[in-house]
């Protein structure tokens, strides 16, 4: 993501409630909400001269005090006669804050990060999941497809094309070869983000047990079931994880071998059919888009008692519309404006 760097990290909270972010290496990374204020501080007797990148989105006075004026994205420099220090900040919107919206009385509703933070961060990648967890939210949505020897990847599309500076489809090539490209594009790609490689599904799954962070599982292309649940059970979310999957075939083989698997089928049209097809075989849920869902079908889905999340949301005049139906969850980028 940034070259490796030793950062140092002091935050002291005062009573006056502003918080006070000390830097020792050459840069480090912050979000804050907006309209907050936090004060920056550097570990030198030097004279620092401040500044920011962008003082529309987050301003700066010569004490180091920043403003999130606006939400966005800004570098504020620390800049001494030898040396320069940077902070680089991102300011996300009290709306968006999950914590507003799952432990809120009067929605219970679980926000759930498309495949990461990836509004901020470079899809389906362990940044991206990371910033999820500390966004708060509970649930991460990743895609996962298997490789030609065997193992699982964290990627949305059937090729490595879109996303990374390589070529070619997954199921043609190899684990160690899809390692060896690094995210150049795709939804969050930006130049903060260098270096960084595509995860294996382990290495996802780890990230979430890190991060207390339940895993929705979107399988895209994969042969091997029995071993993806092999993969599932060792890295100890046997029974916190949902798998999901527009593929049928899939979802009846993942049933077959293990009952108690929870399972949820993509929807994005048919809406009646797939209820139909949830309700026969027992699944946990359905995840459906926003366009596809109405009273009818959400009423349809909770009088089976199954879990109801909607994905294809990427605004507060969607998710105003949608939440009304009884919704469970939210699959969204992060960012509700």
């Amino acid at each position: 993501m940034y070259k490796k760097i030793t950062l140092i990290i002091a935050i002291i909270i005062m009573s006056l409630s502003m918080n006070y972010l000390s830097v020792e290496a050459a840069s480090t990374y912050k979000t804050i909400r907006l309209g907050e204020t936090e004060k920056l501080t550097v570990k030198t007797k030097k004279k620092i001269q401040w500044s920011s990148s962008n003082t529309n989105i987050i301003s700066v006075d010569s004490k180091g005090n920043i403003t999130a004026n606006q939400i966005g994205k800004a570098t504020i420099k620390a800049k001494t006669k030898k040396k320069t220090y940077k902070f680089i900040i991102r300011v996300k919107d009290t709306y968006s804050d999950s914590t507003m919206i799952h432990k809120s009385k009067e929605h219970k509703i679980k926000m759930i990060a498309h495949r990461g933070m990836s509004s901020l961060a470079p899809e389906n990648t362990l940044e991206a999941i990371e910033l999820a967890a500390s966004y708060e939210f509970e649930i991460v949505e990743f895609d996962i497809s298997e490789t030609a020897d065997g193992k699982f990847i964290v990627m949305h599309d059937s090729s490595v094309d879109r996303t990374t500076n390589g070529t070619g489809e997954i199921s043609e090539l190899t684990y160690e070869q899809i390692k060896s490209f690094h995210i150049d594009g795709g939804n969050g790609y930006d130049k903060w983000y260098k270096s960084v490689k595509v995860p294996s599904l382990e290495e996802a799954l780890k990230v979430c047990k890190k991060r207390n962070l339940t895993p929705l599982i979107h399988i895209k292309q994969v042969k091997d079931t029995s071993k993806l649940l092999k993969v599932i059970k060792k890295s100890g979310f046997s029974k916190q994880a949902i798998l999901c999957s527009s593929n049928t075939n899939i979802l009846l083989k993942i049933k077959a071998i293990n009952k108690k698997t929870k399972l949820m089928i993509v929807a994005s049209r048919d809406a009646k059919k797939v209820v139909s097809f949830a309700k026969k075989n027992k699944l946990t849920g359905i995840n459906i888009s926003s366009k596809a869902l109405n009273l009818e079908i959400a009423n349809a889905i909770k009088r089976n008692k199954m879990t109801l999340y909607v994905w294809d949301v990427y605004s507060k005049k969607r998710f105003d519309r949608v939440v009304k139906y009884g919704i469970d969850g939210v699959v969204s980028d992060g960012i509700l404006k």
